[in-house]
Order: structure tokens, then C-alpha cells, then sequence
């Protein structure tokens, strides 16, 4: 998971939607499931105490951090 810090905006939740939430009549098995979600928010968690997070450069773009970054992510 990328973490990339948001400046000059405030932090906002992420937050788990229930399949019946997201869609009426129909099951989307491309969604997560909900012990799926939070397994993802704990590794990721695990990640950044560990340090292994990835950081944009002052003044790099977007694209020149993906470039940048391709061979280091999971």
C-alpha cells in the first residue's frame, strides 16, 4: 500500500462499505470482504511501524514517484 501524506488538507476516514450498501440486487465477489479489508488496514499498519513506507520527493510529480517506485512495490 502506498501512504503518501496529504498537505494543506485534512486527513479524511476510510472506511468499510458493506456489498449490500454498494449494490442493490447484485454480488460483487471483486469487493473485499469485510475481515479481507481490515486484514489489509493491519498489514499496511505493520508496514509503516516497520519503516518500509515510500515517500515522495519535494517538488516530484505523481508520475515521476511511480517511476521512481515500480520496483519497489509489492
Amino acid at each position: 500500500m502506498l501512504v503518501t501524506p496529504r498537505t494543506k488538507a485534512k486527513p479524511y476516514d476510510v472506511g468499510y462499505v458493506p456489498h449490500s450498501a454498494s449494490h442493490d440486487d447484485e454480488y460483487d465477489d471483486t469487493l473485499m470482504s469485510k475481515e479481507e479489508f481490515f486484514a489489509e488496514v493491519d498489514r499496511s499498519l505493520q508496514q509503516v511501524k516497520e519503516g518500509k513506507v515510500l515517500y515522495m520527493l519535494p517538488e516530484e510529480t505523481l508520475d515521476e514517484f511511480l517511476i521512481r517506485t515500480q520496483g519497489c512495490i509489492e
